[in-house]
């Protein structure tokens, strides 16, 4: 139990769920390109909040948490009697003591689509790093669970594993950066996901 840790986290996701309420609500009424304009700043608030929670809860384990985008990693394959090289990364990388722990992919909500991505972006990531951890931080869940296996076989298991903080699967009719369709973080879903981290650095 990491109740401590849980409660800030819910408090600091509360007050990110409050700004988003307040921007769905004041979506409401407004001509259609001033909605579009704001649906555009819902989604990415929805992003910034998640990436958010990872970097706070890596803080308080003592894990440095770096935006993917300025920790580039060079991958390189040889193909066609060629070397190719890719700069490559995902949402958030992990490290603690300098060295690059687990890698993130961060998501409101998880589907299908997104879940090959992920594997994807992690099977690319493993080929310079293999023995890093690779996890999925989500709020909600919006894939079926035979979806899942195939593409956790089809990618060879190289997801580490996969942690949606809030219960029931998401739907578009109920989303919940709405008050109406709110969702609270599950704590044995967060402590699973604190459990993996700590896992890293004992």
């Amino acid at each position: 139990m990491n109740t401590t840790l849980f409660n800030e986290v819910v408090a600091e996701y509360k007050a990110k769920m409050e700004s988003l309420y307040v921007l769905q609500e004041t979506q409401q009424g407004q001509p259609k390109e001033q909605q579009e304009a704001l649906g555009g700043q819902l989604r990415e608030g929805r992003g910034k909040l998640v990436e958010g929670l990872i970097d706070f809860i890596c803080t308080k384990l003592g894990i440095e948490s770096r935006v993917g985008d300025n920790d580039l990693q060079t991958v390189k394959v040889e193909a066609e009697g060629q070397v190719y090289t890719m700069e490559h990364q995902v949402d958030r990388h992990l490290y603690h003591g300098g060295k690059l722990i687990a890698v993130v992919e961060c998501k409101a909500y998880l589907d299908s689509c997104m879940y090959v991505r992920a594997c994807s972006d992690f099977k690319r990531m493993k080929k310079l790093h293999p023995t890093i951890k690779s996890f999925v931080f989500a709020l909600e869940d919006s894939q079926a669970a035979k979806t899942r296996v195939f593409t956790d076989v089809d990618f060879d298991n190289v997801c580490d594993g996969i942690f949606c903080m809030c219960d029931g699967k998401r739907s578009s009719g109920k989303p919940l950066y709405t008050r109406q369709y709110a969702k609270e973080i599950v704590q044995a879903k967060f402590d699973a996901f604190v459990s993996a981290l700590q896992a890293l650095i004992v």
